[in-house]
């Protein structure tokens, strides 16, 4: 999982959220979870169909476990940083 996600998002986050409601009980909409990866601008986000981590509104993790993606998050990579420059970059050009 060392690639570059979330250059272009697929789906923002806050529009994955305006689709599913979060702890809604009607069975056509889907829970979602977040967790703070302590110390860090991340955060781990859980749905039914796997866990993925996010910065803001960016998605910048593959689905994985949520165990998976938070030792992913809490690990600073090059690859990582550069991400995450080309994220802010983006942001301020637009």
């Amino acid at each position: 999982m060392s690639k570059l996600i979330g250059m272009e998002p697929r789906q923002s986050v806050g529009e994955l959220e305006g689709t599913h409601k979060e702890g809604s009980s009607s069975q056509n909409e889907e829970l979602i979870k977040r967790e703070d990866i302590k110390d860090s601008p991340f955060q781990v986000v859980t749905t039914e169909e796997g866990s993925f981590g996010v910065m803001g509104k960016w998605r910048i993790t593959e689905l994985g476990t949520k165990e998976e993606i938070k030792g992913e998050l809490e690990v600073i990579s090059w690859n990582r940083i550069v991400q995450i420059i080309v994220l802010i970059n983006d942001s301020f050009k637009k």
